[in-house]
């Protein structure tokens, strides 16, 4: 059993809005912080699996320019169970599911439920190239009370919409990620909405 912590999200945001509405702009500026622990309850060394869980902190710290500071704070508890399986001569299969629950501490973020799964391939089993893809659910809950909107930003915005309520999103991403060593890795990826009527902002 180990505790680790969970990674810390920094990152600057541009938006480029064609139709801007109740203070959906186009600006830039950084992100919202999350941050918080993550325990590792199970390592399989010989079934080739591990499972965690833990919570994140979404601390909206951010630039109003990009909607980065929405409400006082989620708290995120969620968690994740990891796969290897299906070695090949050419590689070898990763698979990951976390499910996960994001509660508001005011009544201006918006609550939501998501399910996110990921299947990678390890190309010859080198540790390097993995093309990928991802399958993303989220299942709003309960609106927030800052924009009369009808569509939320999925795990970049918290918009705080007041119209999304009893709305799902599912979403497919296909891409890469490409390790240079265990402490720099590039990756990219292509998102796309799969359920009709999506309630989400389309990036």
């Amino acid at each position: 059993r180990s505790l680790s912590p969970r990674e810390t999200w920094l990152r600057w945001v541009w938006t480029d809005v064609a139709n801007p509405q109740q203070g959906v702009q186009t600006g830039n500026g950084f992100s919202e912080v999350n941050i918080g622990p993550k325990f590792t309850f199970w390592r399989g060394i010989e079934t080739k699996n591990v499972g965690a869980f833990g919570v994140t902190f979404e601390l909206p710290v951010g630039s109003a320019q990009v909607n980065q500071d929405t409400g006082n704070l989620s708290v995120v508890p969620y968690f994740s169970f990891a796969q290897h399986f299906g070695e090949f001569a050419y590689g070898s299969f990763n698979g990951i599911i976390t499910p996960g629950y994001s509660f508001r501490t005011d009544n201006q973020r918006t609550d939501f439920f998501y399910l996110s799964g990921h299947l990678d391939y390890d190309f010859r089993d080198l540790h390097v190239f993995y093309p990928l893809v991802e399958v993303n659910w989220t299942r709003y809950t309960r609106n927030g009370n800052v924009r009369d909107i009808g569509f939320e930003g999925n795990n970049l915005f918290n918009f705080g919409s007041a119209g999304v309520a009893g709305h799902s999103d599912l979403n497919v991403a296909v891409g890469f990620r490409y390790l240079f060593s265990q402490h720099i890795q590039f990756g990219l990826a292509g998102e796309m909405n799969v359920l009709g009527g999506s309630r989400h902002l389309d990036m």
